[in-house]
């Protein structure tokens, strides 16, 4: 499934996450966009309008269910609202502090990477060279994709420096990510 207004360009989205085959894009203005996105996240969309959606993270599909659509999720609305098939310990997480997520990435049940807009940011199960780099002092995230079996994407600045660092990339990326032009 689709909709019907796939963007013209990236300029205007504010959180993007891909799923198994698609992807979906949220716009400044709150709207999406979205193919081959799983169905129970498409309904939860649809549920709400698709209007003022803040940040969507997908994860995998969670095959301790009997659904073949039930995936790990978690959106967020303007208005602060929250929703998903995640953890206890995640909405623990998300809920302990008053600052609000500024992004979020899932790779399953107990395996979870927040950026609040505080600038403090809280993980679980993360590769471990993944994680000793966000423990390192003045380091920023700017981006971060975690997969199964300890794959992880890290674009960050430490001391003003651009870095990045990755592990088990699907092929295509692992291509781009190996690449020494760095802008």
């Amino acid at each position: 499934r689709h909709s019907t207004h796939i963007p013209n360009d990236m300029e205007d989205v504010r959180s993007i996450a891909l799923a198994e085959g698609g992807y979906i894009a949220i716009s400044d203005n709150g709207s999406s966009c979205y193919h081959g996105v799983p169905t129970i996240i498409i309904d939860q969309i649809t549920r709400h309008q698709n209007k003022n959606l803040e940040l969507i993270a997908i994860g995998p599909r969670d095959y301790s269910q009997y659904d073949d659509d039930d995936y790990f999720y978690y959106l967020l609305k303007t208005n602060g609202r929250q929703f998903g098939n995640v953890s206890s310990e995640f909405w623990e997480t998300m809920n302990s502090r008053d600052a609000s997520p500024e992004f979020v990435a899932i790779a399953g049940p107990d395996s979870y990477y927040i950026k609040f807009d505080d600038g403090v940011s809280a993980w679980k199960g993360l590769n471990e060279s993944c994680a000793a780099i966000l423990l390192r002092r003045g380091v920023t995230v700017k981006c971060i994709w975690i997969g199964p079996d300890d794959a992880y994407f890290l674009n960050y600045r430490e001391g003003g420096e651009k870095k990045r660092s990755y592990y088990k990339l699907p092929g295509a990326l692992n291509k781009y990510a190996s690449n020494k032009r760095y802008d």
